[in-house]
């Protein structure tokens, strides 16, 4: 298959066989390559061995059933061998997701399971457990204070040239469930989906190259069987926090990179401010967690 595409993430471009939704045309020589092609069925020196996955300080090698193998390797090469029959959209959806997370880790970023945007040149996190009402809340932010969007599934973190925790800009779009697209009055006709037969479409928020912002404040979203309420956790509970809302954590000491995401997540518990949501999903409603967040956002970050 011919070199076709080229595009930017974070503070690194990549030329890639496929096309990747949301990304930016690349603005300096590509660092990384993504290729089709075949793959071994096994990593040679694996350190860890996990249900779908083999790890070792250099190789990352992730199988998802029925859609393709992925082996990420040195920071610089995703390999991937779709399986027969694959649809290419599923092939891409895991891609932007779990794969470039995991070649986010082998570059030296800290990686949280969630979303980044600025506001006032602040940096705002949304992390949680999946449908949790992440992306729903950074479109409303984006809808109501024209916010500007770094991320969506995965917050890219790394120190920035001043020596701060900074997210860094992966792409342009937020992954939508047709439902959220319809409550806010958006139509889907003119929206690529994520994956084929998936009611979850990609949404156009910027189109411009963004410069990294330092992070401010990180909000973890909960369930509860309460009402709505909010927390302060302590420095001990705000790395508890970051700890568990570390992209595959699991994988980290199989990759030999434990302990210095942890010095980067020590660093930004003394950088950051730390929120703790708890909704009841049945009785508090997405807009209604919206202008609870929105007051003390746009209060403290005046």
């Amino acid at each position: 298959m011919p070199l076709l595409f080229e595009y930017d993430c974070c503070d690194f471009s990549i030329a890639s066989d496929l096309f990747l939704p949301g990304f930016l045309h690349a603005t300096k020589s590509p660092e990384v390559r993504i290729a089709v092609c075949k793959l071994p069925y096994c990593l040679e020196n694996a350190s860890t061995i996990g249900f779908r996955v083999q790890c070792n300080s250099s190789e990352f090698l992730i199988n998802i059933d029925e859609v393709a193998r992925y082996l990420v390797r040195n920071g610089s090469e995703i390999l991937i061998e779709p399986y027969s029959r694959t649809e290419m959209s599923s092939v891409v959806a895991f891609l932007l997701s779990t794969v470039i997370g995991i070649l986010l880790l082998q570059r030296d970023f800290l990686v949280l399971n969630g979303g980044v945007f600025s506001l006032n040149n602040l940096g705002n996190a949304f992390v949680g457990h999946p449908m949790t009402g992440k992306s729903s809340l950074m479109l409303s932010f984006f809808r109501n204070h024209k916010t500007v969007h770094y991320s969506d599934d995965l917050c890219a973190l790394k120190e920035d040239s001043s020596g701060k925790i900074s997210a860094w800009q992966i792409s342009t779009c937020l992954s939508l469930w047709e439902s959220t697209l319809i409550k806010v009055g958006l139509s889907t006709e003119a929206l690529d989906p994520v994956r084929m037969n998936v009611q979850k479409y990609f949404l156009a928020i910027t189109s411009r190259k963004i410069d990294p912002v330092s992070i401010h404040r990180i909000t973890e979203l909960n369930t509860s069987t309460d009402d709505l309420s909010m927390e302060t956790p302590d420095e001990k509970d705000s790395l508890a926090l970051l700890l568990r809302n570390t992209f595959q954590i699991r994988f980290l000491s199989g990759m030999k990179i434990r302990e210095k995401l942890f010095y980067k997540s020590l660093k930004l518990v003394q950088q950051s401010e730390f929120n703790i949501i708890k909704r009841n999903f049945n009785l508090v409603s997405e807009k209604e967690l919206f202008n609870f967040l929105e007051k003390r956002t746009l209060y403290e970050n005046r």
